[in-house]
């Protein structure tokens, strides 16, 4: 009766083991920091392009907390520079592609970020669409 309790238990002990799935990091903003040059911007109300103009810009991404960055913009056009504060986002963690995250503002889904680019599209103001695209 101790032997096949025994053989039970040995065979019982090696069914939990096999590759663990991989855990998921609960800081969203792992890797997605820095700087992020533009490489299409489209301002409806000014109809300020890139490329296209003597116009530069990049995107600085900087952690608030876990799920939250901080969003700057830095332009030069004809050799003045200017950074602008765009906003704090919240991310949102895709259920299908884990490395991908949507950023919201004030509820609102308005874009996408990975390690690699970020996309912004603000339609708030009626009849003026920015949208900025980053890639680094």
């Amino acid at each position: 009766m101790k032997k096949p309790l025994l053989y039970s238990l040995f065979i019982l002990s090696f069914c939990g083991c096999g590759k663990k799935e991989q855990e998921l990091n609960p800081d969203f903003t792992v890797g997605l920091t820095g700087d992020y040059p533009v490489i299409a911007y489209n301002d409806a109300a000014t109809d300020t392009k890139i490329p296209g103009t003597k116009y530069t810009a990049s995107l600085g991404v900087t952690k608030v907390d876990m799920t939250h960055i901080h969003v700057k913009m830095t332009s030069n056009f004809s050799g003045t520079t200017r950074t602008d504060d765009i906003a704090d986002f919240e991310l949102m963690r895709d259920a299908s592609n884990p490395s991908l995250y949507a950023i919201y503002y004030r509820s609102s889904d308005i874009g996408t970020i990975t390690t690699s680019e970020i996309t912004i599209v603000d339609n708030t103001a009626p009849r003026n669409v920015t949208t900025i695209k980053a890639k680094r």
